[in-house]
């Protein structure tokens, strides 16, 4: 509804206490109707919009963990434009998906609006916790430790999480209740140099097996150089085993 000035000036014509009225009337709606904000922009929807993003960056990247994100609160007098377009999710410069970053979010339309929203990442994954004190160059025995869920986010390393403890010795001495870190192992050498092996080889459908003799030292899954015995060639390949190489 709007106060036409045509209608004013006809019944201020016939009373004026009328036209007095009305003119206040008219003034107020006009200041009421300045006094109505701008729609804004639901920061819940953008503090669930930007979980749901960060869910699905993290979900692809990485395997058999539990995964669980939380936006941080936005203070409440923050007032934003309602953002005609989708609004574009982005880590924050320097930012990367460790246990407390900070996704940007950009509105696109012009003007726009940017701001940056902290994030608490959870990532529940089952990791090896020593039951005693292992010693420095020790091959890694699987009574020796226990499975537990833990949030390895929170870790101030990156847990082991692989199931083969055997293939492994640690590089150093761990305390009872230590969580495995990667950077507390290395592969067991499995091969040493000078090491007669098994060199395997696929051919389509056929394995075909040669003799051969190792050039590097190395553990399993490491790649390493061998010679095959019959034709001298030096080749490179990866460790199966004590005894054998996968030719790659």
């Amino acid at each position: 509804y709007g106060c036409r000035k045509s209608d004013a000036m006809h019944i201020s014509f016939k009373t004026p206490f009328l036209r007095i009225t009305l003119a206040l009337s008219c003034s107020l709606l006009g200041q009421s109707a300045l006094a109505i904000p701008p729609s804004t922009h639901s920061l819940a929807a953008i503090r669930v919009q930007a979980e749901h993003w960060l869910l699905a960056q993290l979900t692809n990247a990485e395997n058999g963990a539990k995964i669980s994100v939380r936006a941080g609160e936005l203070d409440q007098r923050v007032r934003l434009p309602a953002c005609t377009q989708a609004l574009a999710f982005s880590f924050a410069p320097g930012q990367s998906s460790r246990q407390k970053t900070s996704v940007t979010v950009l509105c696109q339309d012009r003007p726009g609006w940017r701001l940056f929203l902290p994030m608490t990442i959870s990532r529940q994954h089952w990791v090896w916790v020593a039951n005693r004190t292992i010693s420095a160059a020790k091959p890694l025995q699987e009574s020796h430790w226990q499975r537990q869920l833990r949030d390895v986010a929170s870790l101030p390393c990156a847990a082991f999480v692989q199931e083969n403890l055997a293939a492994y010795e640690a590089r150093m001495t761990l305390a009872s209740g230590a969580v495995l870190c990667d950077s507390a192992i290395k592969a067991k050498t499995a091969i040493e140099r000078g090491r007669k092996v098994h060199l395997l080889t696929q051919l389509g459908s056929i394995t075909v097996s040669m003799a051969g003799e190792a050039v590097d030292s190395g553990g399993i899954g490491h790649r390493i150089r061998v010679k095959n015995s019959q034709s001298g060639r030096v080749i490179e390949g990866v460790i199966v085993n004590e005894s054998t190489v996968q030719i790659q």
